[in-house]
């Protein structure tokens, strides 16, 4: 069993890293450090929400137009439980915020909040260090199930008497992100506080929880007034006569219509003011609502003298695909948008680029990160916009690619000039490196420039989502593991010519020049790449080229079929079938595992009885000439049973229980010894253990080569339930060498038997 001591060789900051690359406390640092004082204090004494901190397990939701200030109401909040904290160890407080520039899945957002939890009260690592040890083996991700089993086990413990939970921002993520988040944390026995715009389509969810409206006070604009007027001397004189400021805070009040940040910018306008006579004029001309309020400041932005620099700001900003550093905007920004190039003399200084757009941006001061003001703006400004540039992501995308090619990325020798390109973190390249594809897409049509750019790479490097390298790869590779099926339609066609007489730089290449079953340096072909990363429409063009080799293995061994298999594109792996020969299904790489096995590793139960369905077809038709084919395929299905019942895949199990034959205590002879039910014990599936337990034929008491069996693996990683229930069902109790060897052994991992 894991433990915690201050002497754990596993620090609480590297347990905290590898869990979540968000930290949600500088996010609440920041919202503080941005919140003009004394705002929003008014929430603290609203009956609600004193009757939500004083009750046990409530909810409280906190609705509010867009722009409300709904970000720093909760930020209020939270810093008032914090200080609470501060003063009574038994009070735990977590928060989490969603944001729609990197809205993030359940998983990411629920990881979050374990790590500020974790970081804030280090003592909850004994219950979080298991599931840490768990994936770091494996170099796996928690799933959301074993996220919120972990934040129950703190929540339930007994290390807190009162236990807070703060969610902001819940209608910036994804619609399916909010039914879950909802379903998992209002099952929690916590104080849960949501701050939303009003989502109708989830009123329904929490019947029980207590609604409040947030909307601005008379107090929020008089104190928003006092920080504007400090270093503005003619505005601090205008308001300084009572009547003024009266009138200032009345009209605000009224075309607010409740939104703190429309009253923000209604003041950025005030100081433009040189009289009372202007200021007058300003209050009655100023507009009613958010949207009018945008129109009249992007007047105020076209009528400056940097409108173009300010309008690329804005045009960047509505559609980057995630957060960008000031750094990063400003090289972008000072990039020819014509020839592409990077011209030095173009740069602007941070103070510049936010005075040009007139409130519309924001920076980040310890991040440095820079976006729109509220999310509100992205939705006006991006049709605004598009009246003037209606394929912004085509100069993007060719901003990214120019970017690549300056670094000569297209052209890496191996890994190490890919750190050296990256060893000072230049400015926009690793912007540019993971998201040209999808601005690429995002185009109209595909740009020209990517055209070019895919037909000059020679060692690309290819790259998942957590950019890790996969590969270098040549053009063919590029095309198919980004997903440009349209470019392997052109360079499969012999009328192929480049749209609109553009002129490349490079001659397109005959489907003999692009070696359609070449491999990359690590061994992948397009297809296996194709396939591995899920595109459908790739993997279909793929298979229509003539000479295409279906059942290419890569220097590991690997089919396209195993990379589909493995990552659950459940209809990529019947296209490889269909058009495959089925009996490749059963081919193993150099680990030993099949598609099968891999799929039900990581359970994906559709695509596994897909597999075993094929599986079944092709041992049928070559039982009646070769029996050992059937005694493969049986091995094969109790292979897959030990894979999908050490990783916890109830449904998987399920499913491969059903196949006639099947041995339940099957045990890899050559290498480990372990039962499907050892490892279910030991990882603490109970739900798989009482299954296999109701199995005519399962040895209850099987024991490795070492002697070690189901209960002792459950007794070693304390899965005291599970080890009762073997009892219960026959199991006997380990010697005493097994004790002292092995379960009382903390120097020996459970598995290793």
């Amino acid at each position: 069993m894991c433990t915690y001591s201050n002497d754990d060789p596993i620090g609480v900051t590297e347990v905290a890293r590898a869990l979540s690359g968000l930290s949600y406390r500088s996010f609440l640092a920041y919202y503080l450090r941005k919140r003009v004082a004394k705002t929003g204090r008014w929430v603290l004494a609203e009956p609600k929400f004193r009757k939500w901190k004083k009750g046990p397990s409530r909810i409280l939701w906190g609705t509010g137009m867009p722009g409300s200030g709904k970000t720093f109401l909760a930020s209020t909040i939270i810093e008032h439980l914090m200080t609470l904290a501060q003063g009574n160890k038994r009070i735990c407080v977590a928060f989490a915020f969603s944001r729609y520039i990197d809205p993030g899945t359940v998983e990411d957002i629920l990881a979050g909040l374990l790590r500020q939890i974790l970081e804030d009260y280090p003592q909850t690592i004994i219950y979080i260090q298991p599931m840490y040890d768990y994936h770091s083996l494996r170099k796996t991700r928690p799933s959301k199930q074993e996220l919120i089993g972990v934040l129950e086990a703190i929540f339930t413990s007994n290390l807190f008497d009162e236990k807070f939970c703060s969610l902001d921002g819940l209608d910036e993520a994804k619609l399916i992100t909010q039914f879950e988040l909802l379903d998992h944390l209002s099952q929690l026995p916590i104080n849960l506080l949501i701050t939303s715009r009003p989502l109708h389509l989830l009123e329904g969810k929490l019947p029980m929880a207590d609604h409040f409206s947030i909307t601005i006070q008379n107090s929020d604009i008089e104190s928003l007034i006092e920080e504007r007027v400090l270093h503005r001397p003619a505005l601090q004189y205008l308001l300084a006569q009572d009547e003024i400021r009266k009138m200032v805070v009345e009209t605000m009040m009224k075309k607010a219509s409740g939104m703190f940040l429309y009253a923000t910018l209604q003041l950025d306008m005030l100081v433009e003011c040189a009289n009372t006579q202007e200021l007058r004029r300003a209050l009655e001309t100023s507009p009613m609502g958010l949207h009018a309020m945008y129109q009249m400041t992007m007047l105020r932005v076209e009528g400056g003298e940097y409108v173009a620099t300010a309008k690329r700001v804005l045009t960047w900003l509505v559609h980057v695909l995630n957060s960008m550093s000031t750094n990063d905007l400003q090289y972008a920004i000072a990039v020819d948008p014509e020839t592409f190039e990077f011209n030095p003399d173009r740069l602007i200084d941070e103070s510049t680029l936010l005075s040009v757009c007139c409130g519309l941006v924001t920076v980040e001061p310890q991040s440095k990160l820079v976006r729109l003001a509220h999310y509100t703006a992205k939705d006006f400004l991006e049709p605004y916009l598009k009246r003037e540039d209606p394929d912004p992501h085509t100069m993007i995308a060719s901003t990214c690619i120019a970017r690549l090619i300056q670094s000569n990325l297209h052209v890496v020798n191996g890994e190490r000039d890919l750190h050296a390109a990256f060893n000072e973190n230049p400015p926009f390249l690793r912007y540019s490196f993971n998201r040209w594809a999808q601005h690429s897409h995002l185009s109209v049509s595909l740009p020209a420039p990517t055209r070019d750019f895919v037909l000059r790479c020679s060692s690309f490097p290819i790259h998942d989502e957590d950019e890790d390298i996969i590969c270098l790869g040549s053009s063919v590779h590029v095309a198919a593991a980004f997903n440009l099926h349209t470019i392997f339609e052109e360079w499969s066609d012999p009328r192929f010519h480049a749209p609109d007489g553009l002129q490349l730089q490079l001659p397109p290449p005959s489907p003999i020049d692009f070696g359609i079953n070449a491999l990359s340096p690590a061994g992948m072909s397009a297809l296996a790449l194709a396939s591995f990363a899920g595109h459908v429409e790739t993997v279909r063009v793929l298979l229509s080229v003539e000479g295409i080799d279906v059942g290419c293995v890569d220097v590991r061994g690997w089919t396209p079929l195993m990379r589909a298999a493995c990552v659950g594109d459940e209809e990529i792996v019947r296209m490889l079938v269909e058009v495959g020969d089925t009996n490749q299904a059963g081919t193993r790489n150099e680990s030993g595992c099949t598609a099968l096995m891999l799929a039900s590793a990581e359970g994906h139960v559709e695509v596994a009885r897909a597999l075993l369905l094929v599986r079944s077809a092709s041992v049928e038709n070559l039982r009646r000439r070769d029996s050992t084919e059937e005694v493969s395929f049986i091995s094969e299905c109790g292979e897959a049973l030990g894979e999908a019942a050490w990783y916890g895949h109830l449904d998987v199990v399920k499913m491969l229980l059903s196949v006639e034959g099947i041995d339940v205590n099957y045990t890899k002879p050559e290498t480990e010894r372990r039962t499907a039910l050892i490892v279910a014990s030991g990882w603490g599936h109970k739900t798989i253990v009482e299954i296999l337990l109701q199995q005519e034929k399962i040895d209850i008491n099987y024991a490795s080569p070492g002697g070690i069996t189901a209960l002792a693996c459950a007794l070693k990683c304390a899965n005291h339930d599970i080890a009762e229930l073997l009892r219960a069902n026959g199991a006997q109790e380990p010697s005493a060498d097994i004790l002292r060897d092995y379960i009382h052994n903390d120097s020996i991992p459970w598995y290793d038997v």
